[in-house]
């Protein structure tokens, strides 16, 4: 139950593209594509809260520390996103909301 003084912030990540990758380039890539995602989340939000796959390219992040900082924590994630390159692919792609 949150109360009225308890902060969190939910944000919803989709990895774009994966079924084209599985499609055109194999397994090997897409799983590449949904380890990377992972290890990006993991890499920028774990300090932060909990992150959660809960569909083939949907993942949860449920921040519950620092909340006031997400306008930080996002642009560092979206950092760590754009450096990645694979053996696969040389990219990855990730849209999210933040509630």
């Amino acid at each position: 139950m949150c109360t009225s003084n308890t902060e969190w912030a939910y944000i919803s990540l989709d990895l774009n593209d994966l079924k084209q990758t599985n499609d055109l380039l194999g397994p090997s890539a897409r799983d590449e594509l949904i380890c990377a995602a992972s290890n990006c989340m993991k890499f920028a939000f774990a300090p932060y809260g909990k992150i959660y796959r809960i569909g083939g390219d949907e993942f949860v992040v449920w921040i519950q520390y620092s909340v006031s900082n997400l306008d930080s924590i996002l642009p560092g994630f979206d950092a760590t996103i754009h450096e990645w390159h694979g053996n696969h692919l040389n990219s990855i792609s990730v849209s999210y909301g933040v509630v």
